[in-house]
């Protein structure tokens, strides 16, 4: 019963959802060469209920980040940018993107960006662009 409780208000644990603006006001201008771009986030079904309870996926982008949560979202991407995916802990004030993949260059053409994490947790994301 403590622990149906303690998944529970885990699960309940806000996650600042949506952009982070850029720190630099002189960047802020810059925000219009962004755009949206549909993600797709999954856990490998082994490690499943781990992340959909502790973590939830982060995209970075040239400095912008998108707090995300696993399945379907968007996250704010430029063209020409190079964008990494990862994930954060929902307990921790967690700025740090934790098995971040291999940066992918984003094109014009690019609508979906789907991540997956790996069998071991401590390996990178890997990410595939439609």
């Amino acid at each position: 019963m403590a622990i149906v409780a303690a998944v529970i208000s885990a699960l309940n644990i806000p996650v600042d959802k949506g952009f982070k603006e850029l720190e630099d006001e002189d960047n802020i201008e810059k925000t219009a060469e962004y755009r949206e771009i549909h993600t797709v986030f999954e856990p490998v079904w082994g490690t499943r209920w781990f992340h959909y309870i502790f973590t939830f996926p982060r995209v970075e982008c040239d400095g912008f980040i998108s707090n995300c949560k696993w399945g379907r979202n968007k996250a704010l991407v430029r063209n020409g940018g190079v964008p990494t995916v990862g994930f954060s802990y929902r307990f921790f004030d967690d700025r740090k993107l934790r098995c971040k993949s291999s940066p992918v260059e984003i094109s014009s053409t690019s609508t979906v960006l789907e991540a997956k994490t790996s069998i071991i947790n401590n390996s990178p994301m890997h990410i595939i662009l439609h």
